[in-house]
Formats: C-alpha cells, sequence, structure tokens
C-alpha cells in the first residue's frame, strides 16, 4: 500500500514504454502497456485506445496496485479517490473523428470507442462541463452494457469477458474548485468490479491493473486472459 504523494513516480515505474513492433501486433481492443514517460499515443487499429475518464487522488489517498478502490465524482473525499469526465483535444482520426467536439454524442462514442490521438504527461484537460455529466455516466454504462461478462464483484483474474470492462484512463490532478484544468500526471489501466453509477450520488468500483498487462500478437481474448494472469 502507498500513498498518493507516491504515484506519478508508481506509475512511471509500473508501466514500462512499449516496442513499435509490441504495439503494432496488439490486437484492437485488448489491453498495452501504458508508457507515460512522454506523450502517450494509441495509434489506430494498434491497440487500445484513451477512455475520457480522469482519475484523481487526495494526497492522503492509499493506492495499491491489484486493489480495488471506491470512486466518487468530482473532487476526491479526504483519503480517497474521484473520477470525472474530461475534454480532449479534437482528434480526427478513429470512429469519432468526424464528430463535432465537446458535445454529448462525441463523448459517448468516446467513452465506447476510445481516443486515438496523442496526450502528454503535463498536458491540461478541463473537466466535463456539467451537462456532459449525464452523458458520461450513460457512457460508461454502455461499456459495462457491451461487456459479455457482467458479474459484478469479481477481480480481473476471475473475469472472462471481451475487454470492454478494461478502461485505459489519465491519471490526473485534482479537479479545482468551480470548473478548471486537471493536469495529466500518467495513464493507468482499471477494471469495473461493478456496474458504473447511472448518478454522481453513486460510486465508481474499480481494480487497479498491474504492470503485467503487456500486448501479446494471440488473437483471442483466451489467450489474453492467460498471459495476464499470474
Amino acid at each position: 500500500m502507498r500513498r498518493f504523494a507516491a504515484l506519478a513516480a508508481l506509475v512511471l515505474a509500473a508501466f514500462g514504454a512499449d516496442s513499435a513492433a509490441d504495439r503494432a501486433s496488439a490486437p484492437p481492443n485488448t489491453p498495452a502497456s501504458a508508457s507515460v514517460a512522454g506523450p502517450v499515443t494509441a495509434e489506430p487499429g494498434s491497440g487500445p485506445a484513451l477512455v475520457p475518464v480522469a482519475l484523481s487522488f487526495a494526497d492522503d489517498a492509499e493506492f495499491c496496485l491489484e486493489c480495488t478502490q471506491v470512486l466518487h465524482w468530482g473532487r476526491p473525499r479526504a483519503g480517497a479517490g474521484s473520477f470525472v469526465g474530461v475534454d480532449l483535444p479534437r482528434c480526427d482520426r478513429g470512429p469519432c473523428g468526424p464528430m463535432l467536439p465537446a458535445g454529448a454524442g462525441t463523448l459517448r462514442c468516446l467513452l465506447a470507442n476510445g481516443y486515438t490521438c496523442a496526450i502528454a504527461t503535463g498536458q491540461a484537460l478541463d473537466p466535463a462541463r456539467a451537462a456532459l455529466v449525464a452523458p458520461c455516466l450513460a457512457g460508461l454504462g454502455d461499456r459495462w452494457d457491451a461487456d459479455s461478462d457482467q458479474r459484478e464483484d469479481i477481480r480481473f483474474s476471475s473475469y472472462t469477458g471481451n475487454g470492454a470492462r478494461l478502461m485505459r484512463v489519465p491519471v490526473t490532478t485534482e479537479p479545482p474548485p468551480g470548473h478548471g484544468a486537471v493536469t495529466v500526471l500518467g495513464i493507468a489501466w482499471v477494471f469495473l468490479t461493478a456496474r458504473p453509477p447511472a448518478t454522481v450520488s453513486g460510486a465508481l468500483e474499480v481494480e487497479h491493473l498491474p504492470e503485467g498487462l503487456a500486448p501479446t500478437s494471440a488473437a483471442s481474448w483466451g489467450a489474453l486472459k492467460t498471459r495476464f494472469r499470474r
């Protein structure tokens, strides 16, 4: 168990950069190691894209890989973490590229399909405005509904689904009071352990996944599961 004050260093150490060959061999919509030492790029068709949901943690929050955590919308509470939707820069690649940025439809599309352009550590992102909170939560629900394994309260080691419950997300600074930008600290993998909340009064329950996530050239999810298990 580690204090979140060391989270940036932990994420940098835990997720190493992939080789170009590894990224090219990863099947679409399956996990790959995330590099947070510089720009993080998900090339179309080469692996998973970024989900526009940012996680942040209070300075006194405890964090560990392969542990589950309950996250609430907005600013993190004392000793805890939180999540918010974020507006990502316009990206003309991928299935959501032709859509106008920052709208509800675009956000739902990005939550379902991912963001296929680059973001960088230290980049500022705007939290989703109030009108986009409901579409964000609905989009998380869409990811859950799209998965072939919707059992609740399971860990990733027991999961047999199609990968929709896995999310590659930015870890950021705490959202400021009111509406201000957050800063990207790194990229992390999480697994949804329960159905996402329908309202901001609910909680997002996730398992933080370790550096054991790695690309594989195998085409089947079963082969990926064998690779990921410890």
